[in-house]
């Protein structure tokens, strides 16, 4: 799934499972690899923007577990 296509998808869930890359590095950080709709590859996004699209989920709907399992 692509991380534009997270929000919708946590929307009335009460637990996110992401089984995949953990070890993609953006500016020096590891971050979460997502799927790259236009181009087939890999998508990585900052920890503070994921926090941005699963905190409200948090705060305002029903998620009450997130389980990362990635590399590293």
């Amino acid at each position: 799934m692509s991380v534009q296509e997270l929000d919708a998808a946590l929307r009335g869930r009460s637990t996110w499972l992401f089984a995949g890359h953990g070890d993609m590095m953006l500016h020096g950080e590891s971050v979460l690899a997502f799927s790259d709709a236009r181009t087939g590859g890999a998508q990585t996004v900052s920890i503070d923007a994921l926090v941005s699209i699963v905190r409200p989920h948090v705060l305002h709907d029903r998620l009450k577990l997130v389980l990362l399992t990635g590399c590293r």
